[in-house]
């Protein structure tokens, strides 16, 4: 497909087949009122992925952002994907909207800047050394059992909720850690990761330092300290 672009109220089931697999060479379009369903493997190869209005919902497989250059990406407010997956080395932009991602979050190639926002994720977070810019981002792990497999990771307020345990894979540096009940975060027996820390500390959970360091290390006051069930 070339552009690719949705208009007007109703439904829009984006392929109907089984298994469409969906690739668009150009751009994508949600515009006002469209609403977007699919559970397709797609991968876009445009610049601009823009939902100005509509909803956009992705029941399964993975969408694939590949490109060598610049790509613009707007949710839109009304969202959810199940996989996503970034390739081609370009740089991809996360503006406007936050994003819901129900399965994993996968940077594959190239470098992802997730904006000025708040996203959610509800898989592993598998990064590895390409480039995850974060630091002025907000994220919410709202799945089970979850990896976060990034390099050093630095972000603002990172909320752990949903179940399971949450592991991470390199030293956090961040501003307010929320660990909501029935959830653990883990730093790795075998590596201990560190945690920075310049806000608050909220655990209604649990939390396994193993040999770790947490360092509170910010300049306001006062700093609240709740650590519950923390070891």
């Amino acid at each position: 497909l070339s552009n690719v672009v949705f208009s007007g109220a109703g439904l829009k089931t984006f392929g109907d087949g089984t298994p469409d697999i969906i690739t668009i060479n150009g751009n994508l379009t949600i515009n006002p009122g469209a609403q977007v369903i699919t559970s397709r493997t797609i991968t876009f190869n445009g610049n601009t992925w823009s939902n100005i209005g509509g909803s956009w919902t992705h029941n399964a497989n993975t969408v694939t952002f590949n490109n060598t250059g610049a790509v613009s990406i707007n949710v839109g407010a009304t969202n959810s994907f199940f996989g996503v997956n970034f390739t081609g080395n370009g740089v991809f932009t996360f503006n406007t909207n936050n994003a819901d991602i129900n399965s994993d979050f996968t940077i594959t190639a190239g470098t992802v800047n997730t904006g000025t926002l708040t996203h959610s994720i509800a898989g592993n977070v598998n990064v590895g050394t390409n480039t995850f810019n974060t630091s002025t981002t907000n994220f919410n792990f709202d799945g089970g059992n979850q990896s976060i497999n990034t390099s050093v990771f630095t972000a603002l307020d990172i909320v752990c909720t949903g179940t399971g345990t949450k592991t991470m894979a390199s030293a956090w540096n961040i501003n307010n850690l929320t660990i909501n009940a029935g959830v653990t975060l883990n730093t790795v027996a075998a590596s201990s990761f560190p945690i920075n820390l310049t806000g608050n500390w909220l655990n209604s959970g649990a939390f396994s330092s193993n040999s770790g360091t947490v360092t509170f290390n910010g300049n306001t006051s006062p700093i609240t300290v709740n650590n519950n069930n923390s070891s």
